[in-house]
């Protein structure tokens, strides 16, 4: 699946997982855990107490309220140095 071209980085990171998440959830996989090599990026949905008013704001609420509501459901970040197999499918 594409994203809109117009995305930024960030906003790109967080469309990714919540569509791939909505899939997962879908197709009734679980437990699910959500990989991000983005710090930033788990570092804002993991910050619950602060609603998000950047761009991605509405991005990342609609994944925190995902993670929230699915016990077998969680996120964390991997470093890109250990994405070796994702790099091999560019």
């Amino acid at each position: 699946m594409r994203a809109p071209s117009l995305l930024l980085v960030l906003a790109t990171e967080f469309y990714a997982l919540k569509n791939g998440t909505f899939f997962a959830l879908d197709a009734s996989f679980s437990p699910l855990l959500g990989v991000c090599d983005s710090l930033s990026a788990i570092q804002l949905l993991l910050n619950k107490e602060e609603t998000c008013y950047r761009v991605e704001g509405a991005l990342v609420e609609d994944l925190r309220w995902l993670l929230a509501s699915s016990s077998s459901l969680s996120t964390r970040f991997v470093p890109h140095t250990a994405n070796g197999v994702a790099d091999c499918f560019k």
